[in-house]
């Protein structure tokens, strides 16, 4: 975007500016429109964002009090949040369609937005700064959200969930071990599932969901699929009174061989619960394999997430093994994997 088109946009959507010159790059300096809900003291009179004027990558910008940063149609996407204004959206949307009529800004954007991790490790305490900053107060919408989930709102406070009001997600932050190494979010609009990202961190791959309050004197893990197959699982647990327990999640079916390593290291005895999908079963396999573990699954064609307290109990305390081998061979073989 020339600084001409940038300019033009920033008028547009009220956002007084100047120009300034650094290096060989021209920016555009302004006042960070997010200093009501960030800034110290809600203001910005001496401008602190930059938005870089760049012809050939996506027009992108960084606040050097808050930490806010992003490409620039993002911004305004999260101006149109904050504000309800729907002005603010309409330009986001010609932003982001000028953005994708070059080729190489095409494939920055889908460059990074299509995958579902990074791996710029030095960023990691900005986004726990990020994180931190997200509300804890989950707002109505939310709360409808995850009883529709049949997920109780008390469990806020046990897995640490944020609520991420610029990006209308529910966030729930990943770790390894005790290290928090990125977040994984949900969008409450799922026709906006794509406009942000699900998770931002480390690699995924070497981390794990699991409540805050981690209690590592557990003699059982149960390992889930997703995030609130996690929560929903733990609530079930507590439902049955069953306290020396714990739940992790390992946010997609197959898990890694650096996320087997991790489970190795919580000295439990670990119990799968993936759910019975032809990914599910390809990832019960492997976790079977490399931790010998037992496995459990959901009844039917639901997943753990859809389990009632009864059927976990059920499931967990069924003497007779050769039931669970049974069930996992009737899907096997309605699925055609045998």
């Amino acid at each position: 975007m020339t600084r001409k088109e940038l300019n033009y946009y920033l008028v547009r959507a009220g956002l007084g500016s100047s120009f300034s010159k650094y290096s060989d790059a021209d920016y555009v300096n302004v006042s960070c429109p997010f200093a009501h809900y960030s800034h110290k003291n809600g203001t910005d009179n001496n401008p602190s964002m930059m938005i870089k004027v760049d012809p050939v990558n996506p027009t992108s910008f960084v606040c050097f009090s808050c930490g806010a940063h992003g490409e620039f149609w993002f911004l305004l996407e999260q101006l149109a949040v904050l504000s309800g204004k729907e002005s603010f959206r309409d330009i986001s949307a010609e932003v982001f369609k000028a953005e994708i009529t070059n080729a190489n800004t095409l494939s920055v954007l889908s460059a990074k937005y299509l995958p579902t991790e990074i791996h710029d490790v030095e960023h990691l305490p900005l986004l726990l700064t990020q994180f931190e900053k997200m509300s804890e107060n989950i707002p109505a919408l939310a709360i409808k959200y995850l009883t529709q989930r049949q997920i109780d709102v008390k469990l806020v406070q046990e897995f640490r969930l944020r609520y991420d009001r610029m990006g209308q997600r529910i966030v729930l932050p990943a770790w390894n071990t005790d290290k928090f190494v990125g977040m994984v979010g949900r969008t409450i609009d799922k026709s906006n599932e794509l406009r942000y990202k699900n998770y931002e961190g480390s690699n995924l791959s070497h981390s794990l969901g699991k409540r805050e309050n981690f209690n590592r004197r557990a003699v059982t893990v149960i390992i889930v699929e997703g995030m609130f197959d996690m929560l929903k699982t733990y609530q079930n647990l507590q439902c049955i009174r069953i306290t020396d327990t714990e739940v992790i999640c390992t946010f997609k079916a197959i898990p890694s061989s650096y996320q087997i390593d991790l489970i190795k290291g919580l000295n439990m005895e670990p119990i799968c619960f993936y759910d019975n999908g032809e990914a599910g079963i390809k990832g019960g396999e492997k976790l079977q394999k490399h931790l010998n573990c037992r496995r459990i699954l959901p009844l039917g064609d639901s997943d753990a997430g859809d389990t009632t307290p009864t059927e976990l109990e059920k499931l967990l305390t069924e003497k007779n093994e050769n039931t669970n081998l049974r069930r996992l061979q009737d899907v096997m073989v309605e699925t055609r994997w045998i």
